[in-house]
């Protein structure tokens, strides 16, 4: 869900399917990777850094992004700690499992002022085929 700047717990489904574009795609020599999903929706994009495989990654691990097509926005959690958490870690050709949460904001700037908009995401989710690593 998504609840702040114009969202009153919004609930969103951007889940991977066979209709929609998905994929992950690690880096086990440096700890990093991205997980990206694509939907008619909207889209997620997860940075991964200092990953270490499935279980306890929890914290700083790096940032996330939600773009909501109905209303031509993305928010970014790149100025604040996110909690992302891998639950499940499959071989190439598998599934990544995952939670992710925290604050997100976007910047809207008019007439040379920028005004910042904040929002939490919660309780979300993703899974996806993990594609070849990088």
């Amino acid at each position: 869900t998504i609840d702040g700047d114009s969202n009153s717990n919004a609930s969103f489904n951007l889940a991977y399917t066979s209709a929609n574009s998905g994929s992950a795609r690690l880096s086990p020599s440096d700890s990093t990777g991205t997980i990206f999903i694509n939907s008619n929706l909207g889209s997620i994009k997860i940075g991964l850094t200092n990953y270490s495989g499935q279980g306890g990654q929890n914290g700083n691990l790096g940032y996330f992004e939600v773009g909501i097509k109905a209303r031509n926005i993305v928010y970014s959690s790149a100025n604040y700690r996110p909690t992302i958490r891998i639950t499940e870690l499959g071989p190439v050709g598998g599934r990544i499992k995952g939670t992710f949460s925290g604050q997100v904001s976007r910047t809207v700037v008019r007439n040379g002022i920028s005004t910042i908009y904040t929002a939490t995401v919660s309780n979300a989710t993703f899974e996806v085929p993990r594609g070849l690593d990088k």
